[in-house]
């Protein structure tokens, strides 16, 4: 799908760029609040558009902060055209969503899960930020200043995000559901 189409289909002109802040399906709490906190700073030195998935269960709460150039859904259908349209995602660091992320080819600021299992989500997002595809700020250092201090930072530098762009497409593994089922086969012969 085409940026402009994306951008149509969530309802945004394709002339300002566009942070979607997802926080998986349940939402993040952590990154709700400090995302809520940091929207005044956001809107004073940016012309941007937001995407900003909440999960259900701080949607209400947060729904009126919508306005023309924000949207605010509990869950959407629509991540094809989200990741599409998104010049800077702020998410979580799962590996089906850094999966996603990197198949779209697109800049990140992660903010690791750090009850997550043998703090996997960590590792993920180190994983992409050394390679260049990604900043990340530990949940334990997360403020509403940092992030709109990183996001800024980013959306201000539009070489850095391309560079985190081909990155991101760098990392990527496509073809990893054949790597899977090959290596599978060759373990059942073997």
């Amino acid at each position: 799908m085409s940026r402009e189409n994306a951008r149509e289909i969530l309802g945004f002109s394709s002339d300002k760029p566009v942070v979607a802040v997802i926080g998986g399906s349940q939402g993040s709490r952590a990154i709700n609040d400090a995302f809520r906190e940091a929207l005044p700073l956001l809107r004073e030195n940016q012309d941007i558009h937001i995407f900003w998935q909440t999960g259900q269960y701080q949607y209400e709460a947060l729904r009126d902060f919508a306005q023309d150039n924000i949207t605010i859904v509990p869950f959407t259908d629509k991540m094809g055209a989200v990741y599409s349209a998104a010049d800077l995602i702020i998410s979580r660091a799962g590996a089906m969503t850094l999966s996603e992320i990197t198949a779209c080819g697109k800049p990140s600021l992660l903010i690791p899960f750090p009850g997550a299992a043998a703090d996997h989500q960590t590792k993920n997002a180190e994983s992409l930020a050394e390679k260049g595809a990604a900043k990340v700020i530990p949940e334990v250092e997360l403020t509403s200043d940092k992030l709109a201090e990183e996001t800024g930072r980013l959306l201000a530098d539009a070489e850095l995000l391309g560079k985190m762009a081909n990155a991101a497409r760098d990392a990527a593994i496509l073809d990893a559901a054949d790597q899977i089922a090959n290596e599978i086969i060759r373990l059942a012969q073997a």
